[in-house]
């Protein structure tokens, strides 16, 4: 860690990028290390990139936010000598490049990655994440978020805790807050202690702000909540929901904000492990794994996915043999102990 805070510090260029189909802690960690670099970095340049959802753009330290994803596009020429910090994403084939592919990293000078998934190794011992043979990787399993590991970038040198603005503090905590659930899951003494030092010196308000924003729901959110409900599949322990684009379409609910939901299906009683399948534009489909002790990642490495233990998910591209993959997906979920 003391290696890549001072890479990423002393670099004359940052892009800092994260996974697609962002979630809070994507947006927050990337949004915190970028802030952390303007404020106390060397670099003359510091870029971001990838697409917000609408509903994350109105969290309030997203809302009124100096940073804009969405401001500029990034060029192959943008990546050119710079140092390209990929936050919060497994494998490369999930990493936002926005209208560029993974090839563009071949022009950066240097490629860090931190991350809190896990990644198996092949025979050879090196992960199986298809990142750049000369990225430096910092991979902490034990962490509730990768925000949660940017936050302890402070922790280390120089790089006092208390020299953190309150956007950065900010960034950081919702992406906390997003990961573990407001604090139901994924969490440890560490990241009490992590959070207690994000919140130290500031107004309680900027953050209680924070946890009424993300408590709270439109009322567009809660008819797409009851039609979860609503239409879940309950077979024994496990529960699941299968979202067609003419589902969304009729309704017309976006996959983003319908896709949020998955915990959900969750928070019925006797439900211990669940599957929600929603419908892109594009037709392919995202498919989301969630237990609450059951190791389910397994299952999406199987196809092609990957994710937590127990958090998981799967891309599957548009193809008409898709409902049959679902099915076996479905089927293998069931029956796993």
């Amino acid at each position: 860690m003391e290696k890549i805070v001072n890479e990423i510090l002393k670099a004359p260029k940052v892009i800092v990028l994260r996974h697609i189909m962002a979630d809070p802690d994507a947006i927050g960690s990337q949004y915190g290390l970028a802030q952390l670099v303007i404020e106390q970095g060397q670099a003359k340049q510091v870029l971001i990139a990838g697409d917000v959802p609408s509903t994350l753009k109105e969290l309030p330290p997203f809302r009124n936010s100096s940073l804009s994803l969405s401001e500029k596009l990034l060029t192959e020429s943008d990546f050119e000598k710079a140092t390209v910090v990929i936050l919060d994403t497994s494998t490369i084939n999930r990493v936002d490049f926005g209208p560029l592919d993974f090839s563009v990293l071949n022009k950066a000078q240097k490629v860090i990655k931190i991350d809190h998934h896990p990644v198996g190794l092949d025979t050879h011992g090196q992960p199986k994440d298809n990142y750049p043979k000369h990225t430096i990787r910092y991979q902490d399993t034990s962490a509730s978020s990768t925000s949660e590991i940017i936050s302890n970038l402070f922790e280390v040198n120089t790089y006092d805790i208390s020299l953190m603005s309150l956007p950065i503090s900010q960034y950081l905590y919702t992406g906390i807050l997003g990961d573990t659930g407001k604090f139901s899951y994924a969490i440890s003494p560490r990241t009490f202690n992590t959070v207690a030092n994000l919140i130290r010196g500031f107004d309680m308000k900027d953050f209680t702000e924070i946890n009424h924003a993300m408590s709270t729901t439109t009322l567009e959110e809660a008819k797409m909540k009851g039609y979860c409900y609503d239409k879940m599949v309950v077979d024994d322990d496990t529960a699941n929901i299968i979202i067609s684009r003419e589902d969304l379409n009729k309704h017309n609910w976006p996959a983003d904000d319908m896709a949020r939901f998955v915990n959900l299906l969750g928070t019925v009683q006797g439900i211990t492990k669940w599957m929600m399948c929603v419908q892109e534009e594009d037709l392919s489909w995202r498919i989301s794994l969630r237990s609450t002790g059951i190791i389910v990642n397994d299952l999406a490495e199987e196809y092609g996915g990957g994710g937590h233990p127990t958090a998981s998910g799967i891309l599957l591209p548009a193809n008409s043999n898709n409902m049959t993959i679902i099915q076996e997906i479905k089927e293998k979920l069931i029956s796993k102990q």
